[in-house]
């Protein structure tokens, strides 16, 4: 299972993680969650897909 496939088995039905995943994965990245959650729509800010394309996957 490759990276992000790990990271998007923990987002729901909807595509959007949890809140512990996306603090892990911003940290495991070096990346600053809160400039993430500024720039997203409050509709993505918690959808993995759009996680993974903004950390460069």
């Amino acid at each position: 299972m490759s990276y992000e496939e790990s990271f998007l088995s923990t987002c729901d039905a909807e595509g959007k993680a949890p809140s512990w995943a996306i603090k892990q994965i911003f940290e495991e990245h070096s990346s600053d969650l809160d400039e993430f959650i500024g720039l997203a729509t409050p509709q993505e800010w918690d959808d993995g897909k759009t996680i993974l394309h903004y950390l460069g996957y």
